[in-house]
């Protein structure tokens, strides 16, 4: 499962493909969502719609093998129907007393986004965010929407808050990619020098002897 997931992040989904058969016995659930992931990752969404499926069964309906097959359907184009597998996860999910499935929220905004309910998925995004604080790309898609209405400053105000929430190269980067997605390249450029100060000296390329000077290895 490990080398299968390895192969998939490397964009190597038939070496995955090949990883995941192996553990089907062992990690049916496991590895039938490995599956899926790999067959959609090549487009196969008929195969990848049947592992989903056989994953949902092998786990007893776990709502997070249910949200993947909304994931599955919203990339095949399904968006009514992916809508309503999420609304399935989120009742599942009550059955088990899970109090929020993460990810549940943003992949709800971002198939109302697609949809053209852009107020909806506002909400959506608002939602992920508040349940989960770490989820950065609800943060950036929230983003997106004020910055196609035209509301730069809303949008400033949220990559701020995801900067805050998160106060890492990570979010920062984030920030930088989403203002050079709309060429606002003078907002990007703050964001990438916050990025270039959270680098260690070692990252920089400072030379040894300043290393030791400083008393970083």
């Amino acid at each position: 499962m490990g080398l299968g997931f390895a192969y998939l992040k490397a964009g190597n989904p038939q070496e995955t493909i090949a990883h995941a058969q192996l553990a089907l016995k062992m990690n049916p659930r496991e590895a039938h969502e490995l599956l899926a992931r790999a067959f959609a990752a090549e487009r196969r969404f008929g195969e990848s719609e049947q592992h989903v499926r056989a994953a949902i069964d092998a786990g007893d309906r776990q709502p997070t093998s249910i949200l993947l097959l909304a994931e599955i359907q919203r990339d095949e184009g399904k968006l009514q129907e992916a809508l309503q597998t999420i609304t399935a996860a989120e009742r599942r999910g009550n059955d088990l007393e899970v109090k929020h499935l993460y990810g549940i929220d943003y992949l709800r905004g971002d198939i109302l986004a697609r949809l053209d309910r852009p107020d909806e998925a506002i909400a959506a995004y608002r939602r992920e965010i508040l349940n989960s604080p770490e989820h950065l790309q609800s943060y950036a898609n929230l983003a997106v929407i004020y910055l196609i209405e035209g509301k730069r400053a809303e949008a400033e105000r949220v990559l701020e808050e995801m900067a805050r929430a998160n106060p890492h190269r990570g979010a920062y980067l984030l920030a930088a990619k989403t203002l050079e997605a709309f060429e606002d390249r003078r907002g990007a450029a703050h964001w990438r020098a916050k990025t270039s100060r959270t680098l260690s000296p070692r990252e920089r390329g400072e030379g040894g002897a300043k290393r030791r000077v400083r008393g970083v290895d």
